[in-house]
């Protein structure tokens, strides 16, 4: 059973370790070192071990006893990290301004409205177009140029 236990490949091995660990030869049912049997004869047991398939016997017996007629439930759950990003939105460049005249305005001719700021944007309640200065949810929290963009 420890050859299988501990996934031995060789009986060579599982000799080594009956000889160099108290407990594993305890457990075995050999109490002390001579009485360890040698190689050929571990061999020649398992061999007839093989024949008889005294494995499969004694594990059904094993669960006859401890579980018998019982349905056994088990879960099993899946702890993986899975690596997912999510991509920011893609930045939709602004259409370039007409270029502006040179020089002064001629008379009579109407010069353009300025652009407002943004605190003139919160005056005589056109505070709902001033919402545009702010990165949509999708970019808060990305890398930007050396340093983390706040939201």
């Amino acid at each position: 059973m420890a050859k299988a236990l501990y996934d031995m490949p060789t009986t060579t091995l599982l000799v080594e370790h009956l000889k160099n660990e108290p407990n594993l030869r305890r457990f075995c049912g050999f109490e002390r070192l001579k009485d360890i049997p040698s190689q050929a004869t571990l061999s020649r047991a398992f061999a007839e071990f093989a024949k008889l398939n005294l494995g499969d016997k004694v594990l059904k017996a094993l669960v006859q006893k401890y579980v018998g007629d019982k349905v056994v439930m088990h879960v099993s759950r899946d702890s993986t990290a899975v690596h997912a990003q999510e991509k920011p939105a893609k930045k939709v460049k602004p259409q370039p301004k007409p270029p502006k005249k040179r020089g002064r305005f001629k008379k009579g001719e109407p010069s353009p409205p300025k652009e407002l700021t943004c605190l003139r944007y919160g005056e005589g309640g056109r505070s709902e177009r001033s919402h545009h200065r702010y990165p949509p949810r999708s970019q808060i929290g990305r890398q930007e140029r050396g340093f983390q963009a706040a939201g």
